[in-house]
Order: C-alpha cells, then sequence, then structure tokens
C-alpha cells in the first residue's frame, strides 16, 4: 500500500531524473559557472545589435585593451612630452575603464559596446587636444586598436556601428585638427 507521500516523492525523483538526463555531460568544473556565463542569449537565436550573453574567456580579455592603450599612450608622452594635462588625463581615463572591466565584468555585450563607446570618446578627446598631433599624430593607435578588439568581441551589427563611430571620429579629428606641433 502506497501513501500520497510516497507518490509525490516518486513523481519528485521521475522529474528529477527527466531534467538531469536532459543535460549534456559536462566537466564537474561548468556545475560551478553561473548561468549567465554562457552565451545563452545567441544559443535561443536572440541576436541583435547588443544581445547575448559575455563568455568568462572574454571577460578576462577586456580590461587588457584598456591597459595597454594607457600603457602605450604613457610611453608615447614620456618621449615626446606633450603641453598640458589633458593626455595624462586620458591615460588615467584608459587605465580607469581597464579597472572598471576588471572588477566588474560585462555580463551582457551592451557593457562591451559601452566600454567601447567610451574608449572611443577618450579617443576623440585625445586627437582634439591641443600639441596632441590629432588624428595623424602619435596617438593614431586608440581608435584603431579599439575597433579591431571590440569587433572580434561584440556581433556585426555592433561592430559595424563602433567601425562607423571610428571613421567618424577620425574625420572629425581630421577636419578640427589643430596646427602640427614643432616635434613632428
Amino acid at each position: 500500500m502506497t501513501s500520497a507521500g510516497d507518490s509525490t516523492s516518486k513523481s519528485n525523483s521521475n522529474s528529477n531524473s527527466k531534467r538531469h538526463a536532459a543535460e549534456p555531460n559536462r566537466h564537474p568544473a561548468d556545475r560551478r559557472r553561473r548561468a549567465s556565463d554562457a552565451p545563452s542569449a545567441t544559443a535561443k537565436g536572440r541576436l541583435g545589435l547588443t544581445g547575448g550573453g559575455v563568455t568568462f574567456r572574454v571577460r578576462r580579455l577586456e580590461p587588457l585593451l584598456a591597459w595597454v592603450i594607457a600603457g602605450y599612450t604613457l610611453w608615447v608622452s614620456i618621449l615626446t612630452n606633450p603641453p598640458g594635462a589633458s593626455v595624462w588625463f586620458m591615460i588615467l581615463f584608459a587605465a580607469s575603464i581597464g579597472g572598471w572591466s576588471r572588477m566588474f565584468p560585462a555580463r551582457h555585450q551592451a557593457a562591451l559596446l559601452l566600454r567601447a563607446v567610451l574608449l572611443m570618446a577618450g579617443a576623440m578627446m585625445l586627437h582634439m587636444a591641443p600639441g596632441s598631433g590629432g588624428a595623424t599624430g602619435p596617438y593614431f593607435f586608440w581608435p584603431v586598436l579599439i575597433t579591431i578588439f571590440y569587433a572580434l568581441l561584440l556581433p556585426t551589427p555592433a561592430a559595424a556601428m563602433l567601425m562607423l563611430l571610428g571613421l567618424v571620429e577620425f574625420s572629425l579629428a581630421c577636419w578640427l585638427a589643430q596646427p602640427s606641433p614643432g616635434w613632428i
């Protein structure tokens, strides 16, 4: 004779076994990852400008870009010694975005796009700074590196928008360029 509690436990065990049977065999370390670590939105077919999650490995790569840009800008600034403090603020700005992406990794591609747009705005400010050489000066590296790196991480529509933003930034910086400094 079965009681009502036994039938409930049997139905629960059957539903649990069906749920576990549907999951693919995974490495034991995968259990520790959060559900947002996997690109679940792309698996569901929801692609858009910033649709989809960001994988764990991509999250670890993002701070490196900002720190490379800050290091390169520091190196060039030490060699060329531009007047004013705007270049030094842009070094701090790029390093801060690198720290932000290290402390709070992007879980969605919208966060990646936001950081890319902020870095591109920093490139515009750096190219417009007096004495920096403009878009064809020693800091041309900023928009090129930002566009190439984030084009590999973002979906095609967002990467195309970022590339268009980089072209607009370059053309505006060339159009509004200051006279060339004496060291060129």
